[in-house]
């Protein structure tokens, strides 16, 4: 998820058209100014019934070897079809995946990522698609101003309790055709104070404070919620 561009395009030359580091370095050349971001919403392949979104970035590259020299690779320069093999190993398993590549004109391209929303400057997440915080625990003064060596976590939840009740409906109806989304997101939130823990205040609990993850908490926080609205989907994939 935290990739960048950069090594992404260095994976993808290597894992899918066996171009080596040392040979992507000396003869690859990746042009940053063509670098577009660009979104795609349909449903996973994957996943049937699961809606999602796919970023791509796209940059133009130059070969720079001679194709006809001591590496000749791509099919080029007369724009040939290659094959690439790679070994693809699935449990105790090891199978031969053997890919194909063809060159197409540049007419037959002009216009293909059109189906894609273009987007400029820095790929920020959209808020659009971030479920709204919950309210912050507040760390009590004594803690947050002393040397009180007390749990910060037990302080936090003292005037907190699990809601069985919503958490035990989540259950129950989980496969209720008219028990919505927005029904499980709002069971599950009541029922589960610890959420709060996330985005609560102190020095080591701030939104932009990394956690063990090395993400955010308030990205963790979205991840996790993920997590429950995942459990919802399977647990409704045969009958949404």
């Amino acid at each position: 998820i935290d990739q960048d561009w950069v090594d992404a395009l260095s994976v993808a030359l290597s894992q899918k058209l066996g171009l080596d580091k040392a040979f992507q370095r000396q003869n690859i050349k990746a042009h940053e100014q063509s670098l577009k971001l660009m979104e795609e919403t349909e449903m996973s392949k994957s996943y049937p019934g699961l809606k999602t979104v796919y970023r791509i970035h796209e940059v133009m590259c130059t070969v720079t070897c001679s194709p006809r020299g001591e590496h000749p690779v791509l099919g080029l320069p007369d724009g040939s079809d290659f094959s690439f093999c790679r070994s693809n190993d699935s449990g105790h398993q090891r199978t031969l995946v053997m890919s194909t590549f063809a060159w197409k004109p540049r007419a037959e391209v002009v216009g293909y990522n059109k189906k894609f929303s273009s987007m400029d400057g820095d790929p920020e997440p959209d808020p659009k698609r971030q479920l709204d915080l919950p309210q912050p625990l507040l760390l009590p003064e004594s803690l947050a101003t002393s040397d009180d060596r007390r749990i910060v976590v037990e302080e936090l939840m003292a005037n907190s309790k699990t809601d069985w009740a919503r958490a035990r409906n989540a259950a129950r109806r989980i496969r209720d055709p008219s028990y919505s989304c927005l029904d499980f997101y709002t069971d599950c939130t009541q029922a589960f104070p610890e959420l709060a823990l996330y985005v609560s205040t102190g020095e080591a609990m701030t939104d932009d404070a990394a956690t063990t993850s090395g993400r955010s908490a308030a990205a963790e926080y979205q991840r996790t919620m993920g997590t429950f609205f995942a459990v919802y989907w399977l647990m409704r994939f045969d009958s949404d």
